[in-house]
């Protein structure tokens, strides 16, 4: 029953409502093992959605002469974040922009880490990697494909440890790290390089915490944060 109503919500939350990923990847990691404290969250879930029905996620874009595009990845990780567990949470929002300040909405969602990671610059690399493999660089291939031209991507990062470790492809502080982590790491390094990429470029640029889209899809924010948040992605 509880794997019911939570599969219903995340039909929702993946189309258009990105405001409910976190509440529903935390409690879609228990299902096999619900409790008490899933039934008060699962409930505080339906509350929020009932009293929310009318927000909406906008996006748009200028197709005028001369408008360029670049995509702008911002991925991000919550050390620990798990409610339930000692397992960081990756977090992502992917967003199509132009020149003239337009955004339009592609790809968002969080998941649960496979392991556990031993500090934040080990958990934001992961993440990062993720959200390149799985959406940043298919999205540039498709675009840029689509539009006859390359498309550049921005990869928005807010620790500096992690930005350092993607230039040299490798941090003394990470040398504990198992081998896919490690290749992880190398597939960073070898993918924001600068080498010639006919589908466009992709650098990792420092984003401060505050500002970054991402850091929305990684934990339970503040009344007040999760509206600022909100507002930032275009869902109002």
């Amino acid at each position: 029953e509880s794997a019911s109503l939570l599969m219903k919500p995340l039909y929702g939350a993946r189309a258009a409502r990105p405001d409910l990923c976190v509440a529903i990847q935390h409690l879609s990691s228990e299902v096999s093992r619900w409790s008490d404290e899933c039934d008060r969250r699962l409930h505080k879930l339906y509350q929020y959605i009932h009293g929310s029905v009318d927000r909406t996620l906008k996006g748009s874009l200028s197709y005028a002469k001369g408008v360029t595009y670049k995509l702008n990845l911002w991925s991000d990780a919550d050390l620990a974040g798990s409610p339930f567990t000692a397992k960081s949470v990756s977090g992502g929002f992917l967003e199509l922009t132009d020149s003239l300040g337009n955004s339009f909405p592609i790809a968002w969602g969080c998941k649960k880490q496979d392991c556990t990671a031993n500090h934040t610059c080990e958990a934001e690399a992961h993440s990062m990697s993720v959200w390149l493999r799985g959406e940043g660089i298919p999205a540039q291939y498709l675009l840029s494909l689509v539009l006859q031209s390359a498309i550049d991507m921005d990869v928005h990062e807010d620790n500096a440890a992690c930005i350092i470790g993607v230039a040299k492809g490798y941090s003394p502080a990470m040398r504990y790290l198992p081998r896919p982590h490690k290749i992880s790491l190398s597939f960073l390094h070898d993918v924001t390089i600068d080498v010639e990429n006919p589908h466009g470029r992709v650098d990792v640029i420092k984003e401060d915490t505050k500002t970054h889209k991402g850091d929305f899809f990684t934990k339970a924010l503040s009344p007040t944060d999760f509206e600022i948040g909100a507002a930032r992605i275009g869902l109002s």
